[in-house]
Order: structure tokens, then sequence, then C-alpha cells
């Protein structure tokens, strides 16, 4: 039997039942709420910033720039699950309030940020210091006293440069929403003590995108004389992607990565193994969606169509090799074929690193071996950490 799991109400996946267990534990941990509803056995997720309230307003109408941010700040923050207004219901987490204009006479920006932050909400004061030192304008940050108990509210005062007639200073009040909108998320995570993670839509971590036109190979209209048929080529692209987030402590370093697998061949590939070696192999601390040999029956996901989705270690000493010689074996719970331009991709392995007194270079390399047709290819780029 297969149980629902939606995300905002929305069907995702059908999970087998005796994987619910291990299933939404997983979630709890990546920080989302969930709610199992055994009548209908469904198992709901959601955000867990579902409850946050942020108002986002501005008392100058007469400035576009003042509702470009507004509407920027609040597609940055959309898949968040915040919930965004400008007339609450009830009382909100957070108020941001733009007051800014633009003048043919200014040359540069100058923002002023001022504040009634408590002393317990003092970190979204730091959050926005460290994001907006990311931009190249001046700013100034000032801490008002208010009454106990009052919304914490941030107000963004600021002078730009004519901005309807500059793409420039567009990009640049673009970038402001970002900033801002990071240190609304930091400040969150931090206070409810989530995973980044969980900032991320649930489907866009584990669904592999749809096809698009572009991967897909065209159709051929035209008859051509007939062609003796081409050589058998196995050939395959390997290559990484990934993201750095610093935490706080400047000691430690997270990174979340994909590797991708794609088939550059005109012959598909089968059953790909992929190996990710560290090294020194005792500086990285090495997770991701991967099952043990011996959990992987019926805890794979399944999606709608009922085609299971997963990865397994492939050794059942595999946490004794990582340890001893840096490398991680890999491979898919089920049979897989990469037809040729189709990819497969290992998604958001994450990789935990510690600084060190003594300056340390760590060196990921990723390869894949296709063991039945006796062909192997190793990563276009490697992570490389000097710590």
């Amino acid at each position: 039997m297969n149980v629902q799991v939606l995300f905002s109400n929305q069907l995702l996946y059908h999970l087998p039942y005796r994987s619910l267990a291990a299933f939404q534990l997983l979630c709890r941990q990546l920080g989302y709420r969930t709610s199992w509803k055994p009548a209908k056995k469904e198992l709901h997720l959601d955000s867990g910033l579902k409850d946050k309230m942020v108002i986002l307003e501005t008392m100058n109408k007469d400035h576009q720039i003042n509702a470009d941010l507004i509407t920027k700040t609040s597609f940055f923050l959309m898949d968040s699950g915040i919930q965004m207004t400008a007339d609450p219901a009830g009382t909100p987490d957070l108020k941001i309030q733009f007051n800014c204009t633009s003048s043919p006479a200014s040359a540069e920006p100058r923002l002023d940020i001022i504040h009634n932050l408590a002393a317990s909400a003092l970190e979204l004061e730091a959050s926005v210091i460290k994001e907006m030192n990311q931009l190249s304008m001046d700013f100034h940050i000032t801490r008002k006293l208010d009454e106990p108990n009052a919304v914490p509210e941030l107000q963004i005062k600021g002078v730009f440069p004519d901005y309807t007639a500059s793409a420039e200073w567009e990009n640049a009040v673009e970038h402001l929403a970002i900033c801002l909108s990071s240190s609304i998320l930091d400040f969150f995570l931090k206070e409810l003590r989530l995973h980044c993670l969980s900032l991320l839509p649930l489907p866009s971590i584990f669904s592999e995108p749809p096809r698009t036109t572009a991967d897909a190979s065209p159709a051929i209209l035209t008859k051509h004389a007939e062609q003796p048929p081409a050589e058998e080529t196995l050939l395959a692209d390997l290559f990484f992607d990934y993201t750095v987030f610093p935490f706080e402590d400047d000691k430690t370093v997270l990174t979340v990565g994909h590797l991708h697998i794609k088939n550059i061949g005109n012959t598909d590939l089968y059953n790909p193994i992929i190996c990710i070696k560290v090294d020194p192999p005792d500086k990285v601390k090495f997770r991701g969606q991967i099952l043990p040999p011996d959990l992987t029956e019926g805890m794979g996901l399944q999606t709608t169509d009922g085609e299971a989705k997963g990865w397994r270690y492939l050794e059942d000493d595999w946490f004794k090799q990582a340890k001893e010689r840096g490398e991680y074996w890999i491979t898919p719970i089920e049979p897989t074929r990469i037809s040729p331009g189709d990819s497969q991709i290992l998604r958001n392995f994450q990789l935990e690193m510690k600084k060190t007194e003594e300056a340390e270079q760590i060196i990921v390399q990723g390869f894949v071996l296709f063991r039945e047709q006796h062909v192997q290819f190793q990563s276009n780029n490697q992570i490389v950490f000097s710590l």
C-alpha cells in the first residue's frame, strides 16, 4: 500500500506505507512541518516558516521604487512559506516600511535603515549589516527605542539616482531586495533553529526537473538517403554544481552540491556507479539522501507515476571505505538507463568541513563507472577548499 505525500496541499508522491516513519523523520530534520492524516492515508508537509507573517508597506506611493522593492522582496520570499501582507489579520512577526525616492540630482544612493529591534532580536540587525556589506551602497543603520513588545520594524529610507532612466539602478534595487530577503530568512532560521534546506519548496529537493526542449532530441522531418549505422559512442559529461554556506562561527563550512551525469554519446548508458573521493578523508563529513544497502527495499521515493527514485551506497561496508580511503560509492536504487542527451543527477549531497589552525587544502573529486559497458569518466571540475 502507498500513501500520498502532499506539500502545501499539492500532491507530490506516492510513498510506500512502510517508509512513512523514515520519510517523516527526514522531513522534520530538514525543517518541514509534517501532519499525518491516518483516515486519508495522507502525509501533509509545509514550510517551517508557514506561521511567520511579514508586513511590506510604503508610506510613499508616489515613487515607483518603493512598489518595486515590495514586489521584488515578496518574490524572493515566495518559496519560504512566509505570509506577506499589507493588511494583517493578526500580529505580524516583522514589519518593513519602504520610503525611498529617486532624484536626477543624486549621483550615488544612500540608505538609512532605522529599526526598533529588542535585544532578543538584534540578530536581525547583524544579518542586515552582513548582507548590506555585499552592496556597493553607502548605508547607515540606527536603533530607536520603542514601547515594550512592539512589532519589530525596519524602515528603509533612501535616495536613488534617476531610477526610471537607469538599468544600473534598477539592478541595484533588485540587489537590495535580495539582501533584505536573505536577512529576513537568516533571522527566522536562527530563531526557529531550522535547516537552511527548509527554505526551498520540497519538490525542488526531491524531484528531478522536467526535460526541456533543449534536452530533447529534435525530430527528423526530412528524408535522407540511407546512411551506414553510426559507430557506437559511449561518452558522459560529469560535473559538480554546488553552493557554499559559511556558518556564523566562521569555523565550519557547509557545501550543498549536485553531481550531474549527462549522456553525450549516441548509445544508452546503464546503471551508473558514482565515486565521490574526498582527500584527506577525515576532514569532511559527507551526507545526502542516500540509503545503506540493507534499507533500500521500500525506502525509495515513488513519484505519482509509480516510478521509484533514490540512491543507495554500493557496499555494506561503505562507512569503513569512506573512513579509510575517503571514497563514497553510490548507485541508483532501481535499474537506470540514461538515453543520449539525458541526465541523471545525484542531488543535494552535503559536505561539512571544519577549519583548523593549520592551513589545509581539501579536494573533492567525482567519477562515474558503467560497469556493464566497461567505461568510466572523471568529473570536469573538482570542489577545492583551502581552510
